[in-house]
């Protein structure tokens, strides 16, 4: 997702992360992830979403890298969506138009 829309979500509160796709913490669990095409095997199935998690990227910042690693619940990001699933706290999902998913928007 384009910086300037990723700050757009940080302003208004829906996500507090400009750099991530995956807003959150260890002890509460995530908050928020945005599904932005930069993950191969991110399968958004509409209700169902199988959502890859973050790291193993050369780059993870330039959200499109080469996968080089599996994730790990190493990475404080990955393990705050484990810490939901534990807790079954539901977490925002937010779709963005790069994503390969028919249930993304055209832009935004």
């Amino acid at each position: 997702m384009a910086a300037e829309r990723m700050q757009k979500l940080v302003e208004v509160g829906l996500h507090t992360k400009s750099f991530a796709g995956i807003s959150g913490s260890t002890a509460l669990g995530a908050f928020s992830i945005v599904v932005s095409g930069g993950y191969a095997d991110d399968d958004d199935q509409g209700d169902l979403l199988v959502y890859t998690g973050t790291g193993g990227q050369n780059d993870s910042f330039s959200g499109h890298s080469e996968q080089t690693e599996d994730q790990t619940f190493a990475h404080n990001d990955n393990r705050a969506l484990l810490k939901s699933a534990e807790t079954k706290r539901p977490v925002r999902v937010i779709r963005g138009s790069e994503s390969r998913s028919k249930y993304a928007p055209e832009i935004g």
